[in-house]
């Protein structure tokens, strides 16, 4: 089964991203692209599965934000899950 982040999306799927628990989640090439400094899923299709490292919670957070919508409300979200990301940042 495949996640989508924005139920309202009417973009087609065209990259799958399978986070480091297991979850899969629809996304679209051109949203990472546009709202990423980088995409490595160039030369990914509908039928690879790109398998990333973080887990699902980052992954899904990830995603709400990109899409060309209203944002995520952050008060609502709990930051514990997200704290590892945080660390390689306190060194820059």
């Amino acid at each position: 089964m495949i996640t989508r982040q924005v139920e309202d999306c009417i973009l087609e799927i065209d990259v799958r991203l399978k986070s480091s628990n297991g979850t899969v989640f629809g996304a679209h090439q051109r949203n990472l692209e546009q709202y990423s400094d980088g995409s490595p899923f160039a030369a990914s299709t509908t039928a690879e599965v790109v398998k990333l490292s973080e887990t699902a919670d980052i992954l899904r957070l990830m995603l709400k934000f990109m899409h060309n919508v209203r944002q995520p409300e952050l008060s609502r979200v709990q930051f514990r899950p997200y704290q590892r990301l945080l660390k390689p940042l306190k060194n820059t």
